[in-house]
């Protein structure tokens, strides 16, 4: 059986490792922001909430900026394509268990597995940040998406083409019929996914992540 077939057969098995990154600090991009057509307001009053529901028992400070390295290293590495040993397991290199809904983590999944070949990137754009005691914090923002090719069906050749000069391989027809429209879907989930995102952070690394109630199913 090819490795490309595998792939899809198995694309949604998750493992688990993230590489580090050097640590940067991050400040919202605003134009991004106000194009997303939130209230932002909202938002940031939710994470406000729950970061002082913990005050009664730790000290807990707003932020305005803070070292979220952490957050870029995981969708830098979501944005990679895949790696021919991926391929070759059938599943990708990418913990997701820290991701609490279930549908955000199969599209995070499927990202992974086709995004990078794509042409297709991710990445965090905080808009709020709260200390909690020493050790942990709580950030809140949206994730920013690039599209290298507009049109799925032109970022689904791509991925053919990447695929297949990695691997050597010739994709079968029947396969290529599924991955277009894992690509297709993909590209209407990236368009349409505008929900704000919370990470927990402890000790530098992300401890847990979910989404807002208007989330993108």
């Amino acid at each position: 059986m090819k490795r490309c077939f595998i792939l899809v057969i198995c694309f949604c098995l998750l493992s688990a490792n993230v590489s580090a990154f050097e640590l940067t600090d991050a400040s919202p991009d605003n134009s991004f922001v106000e194009s997303l057509g939130r209230d932002v307001g909202a938002d940031r009053e939710y994470l406000k909430r729950l970061a002082t529901s913990y005050s009664d028992r730790f000290v807990v400070t707003e932020l305005q900026t803070a070292d979220i390295s952490c957050i870029d290293s995981f969708y830098s590495n979501l944005s990679e394509p895949l790696t021919i040993s991926e391929i070759d397991a059938g599943r990708t290199e990418i913990f997701l268990d820290m991701v609490w809904n279930e549908k955000y983590k199969k599209h995070l999944n499927t990202f992974k597995v086709f995004g990078g070949f794509c042409g297709y990137t991710a990445e965090f754009e905080p808009i709020a940040y709260y200390k909690v005691y020493r050790d942990i914090m709580l950030v809140g923002g949206y994730v920013k998406y690039t599209k290298n090719y507009q049109n799925p069906d032109d970022a689904y050749w791509q991925y053919i083409c990447s695929l297949e000069d990695l691997t050597k391989e010739v994709v079968p027809y029947e396969t290529r019929i599924r991955m277009l429209e894992k690509v297709r879907s993909l590209s209407l989930f990236m368009d349409n996914d505008k929900s704000f995102k919370i990470f927990i952070l402890k000790d530098g690394q992300i401890d847990s992540m979910w989404e807002g109630a208007d989330s993108v199913g």
